[in-house]
């Protein structure tokens, strides 16, 4: 399954681009991001979000491992992340997260899901058979 997903930009509630309405790419291009480590899909994936709207260039003030890190840093005020919406939601929701709401519109992610659905009663007994069992 192929599913689109909106990128988003998030900040700390006491962020200075937190209390905006809306914000440009220039706006955004004056302060640092937390992202992925260099060289990683979700840097080159920020990068590429972030040249689709004419920031060519950006500060990385810390690069990080895993998203749920990023997440944190943003949350204590290290600087602007570029994340999937689905995984900043409940962040949002909780107030640990500002939405910044840009004045263009940043690509969505294409993402393909893979999920496990129930075997049928063939499928089951092919499985037993593979594994040997009876």
């Amino acid at each position: 399954m192929l599913a689109h997903e909106p990128l988003t930009l998030v900040v700390s509630p006491k962020h200075a681009l937190a209390v905006r309405k809306t914000v440009s790419p220039s706006d955004v291009s004056r302060h640092p991001f937390v992202t992925g480590l260099r060289g990683s899909r979700y840097f080159e994936l920020v990068s590429a979000a972030l040249t689709s709207i004419g920031i060519e260039r950006f500060e990385v003030a810390m690069e990080m491992q895993e998203s749920a890190a990023v997440k944190e840093m943003v949350h204590h005020g290290a600087g602007i992340a570029c994340l999937p919406r689905c995984t900043i939601v409940p962040e949002v929701a909780a107030g640990s997260l500002t939405e910044l709401k840009l004045t263009v519109a940043l690509p969505d992610l294409q993402i393909r899901c893979g999920y496990r659905a129930s075997l049928s009663a063939a499928g089951r007994q092919f499985m037993q058979a593979v594994r040997g069992n009876k």
